[in-house]
């Protein structure tokens, strides 16, 4: 009975501490150097394909981007809706990509991708392509485990519209609530531990 709580009792603590990892995880958003390359934290990030690429100005902070909110002044790219894009990552992640004032276009990747924040007016012909359906198209959608991700569209209106990425970055700081769990749960082992100790028969005959 002891081992099966004990095994119990770790069992929980592991989960816990990889719940704890998850709760713990950032975005961390481009820097760019250019309005083609740039770096996301150790990350160089480079695209190519744009047409009329340049800086722009946005607010991230608004409820569309709430999963993961930036800079009400971050840097971002913008460009032409016609742009067939790549992006290429210098080693693979997970990529958040920012989407700013999309238009109503359908926009095809070669990655299936979730939407994590906002975009709440867009239709998903499959599980890689979405169309904005009235309205500007802002959020986050997320591409997990890529090195590089290619847009293409048909369309050939030269409007502009604006991006950014970021990449999910782990902290093993766990949160102030946890503290306690991780704690109570280390001490129940110790007292189950020293309570056995006292019933063994060595223990009783001393």
């Amino acid at each position: 009975m002891f081992r099966l709580t004990f095994k119990f009792l770790s069992l929980s603590l592991a989960l816990n501490v990889g719940a704890i990892s998850l709760a713990a995880q950032s975005i961390t958003s481009a820097v760019w150097n250019t309005a083609t390359t740039g770096t996301i934290g150790t990350t160089d990030i480079t695209i190519s394909g744009l047409v009329g690429s340049g800086f722009f100005e946005a607010d991230l902070t608004t409820s569309d981007f709430s999963f993961a909110p930036q800079s009400a002044t971050e840097q971002t790219v913008s460009f032409d809706t016609l742009s067939d894009w790549t992006v290429t990552l210098s080693e693979p992640g997970d990529l958040y990509l920012y989407a700013i004032w999309w238009r109503g276009y359908e926009w095809e990747f070669d990655h299936e991708f979730s939407v994590v924040s906002g975009l709440t007016n867009i239709n998903m012909p499959t599980s890689s392509s979405f169309q904005t359906t009235g309205g500007w198209g802002n959020g986050i959608l997320l591409f997990e485990n890529v090195s590089s991700l290619t847009l293409s569209t048909s369309n050939s209106d030269n409007s502009g519209q604006v991006m950014t990425f970021g990449l999910a970055t782990a902290s093993a700081v766990p949160e102030p609530s946890s503290y306690g769990l991780l704690a109570g749960a280390a001490m129940g082992l110790v007292g189950m531990t020293r309570r056995r100790k006292l019933r063994s028969p060595q223990a009783e005959a001393v």
